[in-house]
């Protein structure tokens, strides 16, 4: 007997499942194709506390930026997610909320987002959390933090899509990751190019998120 039991709706009515992953993306697409100013997207845990000094810290660099004409596009959720959203609407610029409908948030506020969707399809909602995007801003997270933030490394890696700044917040999370990479993927040469850690760039204060952004 098969072990593939919730794999199967994946792949018994193909006809089904590419309607409906044509349908996400296209609402996605849509959304993001009827906004003119630049996006950046914030990323992290949906599980963070409003108590926790980076959860302002996330609300300033949003509203930062909003103050300077970017949409700030979310995963429409609590934690790091609203965070960016208040920030986004303190600055009184343009907030995109792509949710991960699995997710059950302790809070979904409709009325932070000038422009929301539900997704069903991970892949689908990484795709357009990213690809219009001029910058990528993560906040700590688990699983699903870093499978975002490795795949859009990936991408720029093999030249997939632009190269865009990736910025993570907190060294003091993140130092050990870039540490791995160094002392263990990069040792065996597993990277396309040596450049490749160089897409990462790891920071503390919002204003060097910001002078990233200006950079670009």
């Amino acid at each position: 007997m098969s072990r593939l039991v919730k794999n199967k709706k994946y792949f018994e009515d193909t006809a089904k499942l590419s309607a409906e992953i044509s349908r996400e993306m296209t609402v996605g697409l849509d959304i993001l194709n009827n906004i003119q100013k630049p996006i950046a997207t914030f990323f992290g845990s949906h599980k963070a506390k409003r108590e926790e000094p980076l959860f302002e810290h996330c609300l300033n660099t949003a509203k930062r930026l909003g103050a300077m004409g970017y949409v700030v596009l979310t995963g429409g959720d609590s934690g790091f997610s609203y965070a960016a959203s208040l920030g986004a609407n303190e600055s009184q610029t343009q907030s995109v909320g792509f949710h991960a409908a699995l997710l059950k948030p302790d809070y979904l506020v409709d009325s932070l987002y000038t422009h929301s969707f539900s997704f069903e399809y991970l892949f689908a909602r990484r795709f357009l959390l990213s690809i219009k995007s001029e910058a990528l801003v993560f906040y700590p997270g688990g699983f699903s933090t870093l499978n975002e933030l490795f795949e859009y490394l990936l991408l720029m890696e093999i030249g997939t899509v632009d190269s865009v700044p990736i910025i993570c917040v907190g060294k003091q999370f993140w130092a050990g990751l870039k540490e791995w990479l160094v002392d263990s993927p990069a040792k065996l040469d597993y990277f396309t190019r040596a450049s490749d850690l160089g897409l990462i760039t790891i920071v503390d204060t919002v204003d060097e998120v910001v002078d990233l952004v200006k950079e670009k």
